[in-house]
């Protein structure tokens, strides 16, 4: 906690470590059965000010990544210097005709009202993702027509992608972004590209055309980074540098584990960054994939 660091434990149904948490929380979990549990520090000014846990219950699996075929990891990092909240936000969901969606996106300020918009605009992108299964370019632009009546002083970035298994050895990504940093794609042998090709307005700002989508084919063992500009953004420098700088790291990084990936570039980006929060969600394709045509 004091690392910032959320901790994942997972255990025997109903026989939580004793020493995890306190007795009260520890009596509930035996009773619910639960199998496994996430602390996840609540930052303020920099500082840890809480704990908030999530538990896995009764006869529902424990969350682990080796039982999924995609393996996916977030980070979120408040900003050191910054005592408000601030608008990033990062989700990811199973759709019902079975493909994951990622998205991030940052609303302007840094303040509670900030948060607050871009916790709305996320429920409406996860309400949109799920009841109209288009392409993220037609979710992104259905957001904006929503956003215009409900939030008409709002503007925001987004980066939505789609990753679905076209073949049983295929995984495919399909993504759009409306003024957001453009998504990386690292392949295990450390060649790292920026996806640019679906490139958007911001949300927020008049725009009357249609929202264009790309698809990616997914490398073996490849991994998509989607994350916020304070990652990549530095005062009095150029973006572009900010963003060979993450390059440069993702390939370094490329054969690690995906939380050592994330963790890797945090560690070794947050000393050349501003003092912006930082968000990235991260997904790795199956070793079994096959590129496609």
């Amino acid at each position: 906690m004091e690392r910032r660091r959320p901790l994942y434990r997972r255990f025997p149904p109903g026989e939580p470590p004793a020493d995890l948490l306190p007795e009260g929380s520890t009596a509930w979990l035996t009773e619910a059965a639960a199998n496994s549990v996430v602390l996840l520090p609540v930052m303020v000014d920099g500082t840890v000010a809480a704990v908030v846990t999530a538990a896995t219950c009764g006869d529902r699996p424990p969350v682990s990544p080796g039982d999924a075929d995609l393996r996916i990891v977030a980070r979120c990092l408040p900003s050191p210097s910054a005592a408000e909240v601030g608008g990033d936000r990062y989700d990811s969901v199973v759709l019902p005709d079975g493909a994951t969606v990622l998205a991030i996106g940052d609303a302007a300020g840094h303040n509670l009202d900030a948060a607050v918009q871009m916790s709305q605009l996320r429920n409406m992108l996860r309400a949109l993702s799920v009841d109209r299964l288009g392409r993220p370019g037609e979710i992104l632009r259905r957001l904006k027509i929503v956003m215009e009546s409900l939030a008409p002083d709002a503007t925001a970035t987004c980066a939505l992608a789609r990753v679905e298994q076209t073949q049983p050895d295929q995984w495919q990504l399909n993504y759009a972004v409306a003024g957001h940093p453009p998504p990386l794609l690292v392949t295990p042998d450390g060649d790292c590209r920026l996806l640019e090709d679906a490139a958007n307005p911001l949300l927020g700002v008049v725009f009357d055309q249609p929202y264009d989508s790309a698809v990616e084919h997914l490398p073996p063992r490849s991994t998509v980074l989607l994350y916020t500009d304070g990652l990549v953004e530095r005062p009095g420098e150029d973006l572009d540098q900010g963003l060979e700088r993450l390059r440069e790291q993702a390939s370094a990084l490329a054969r690690r584990p995906l939380d050592g990936f994330c963790d890797g570039l945090l560690n070794s980006l947050l000393a050349t960054t501003g003092t912006d929060d930082i968000a990235l969600i991260a997904l790795r394709a199956p070793t079994g994939s096959k590129p496609g045509p």
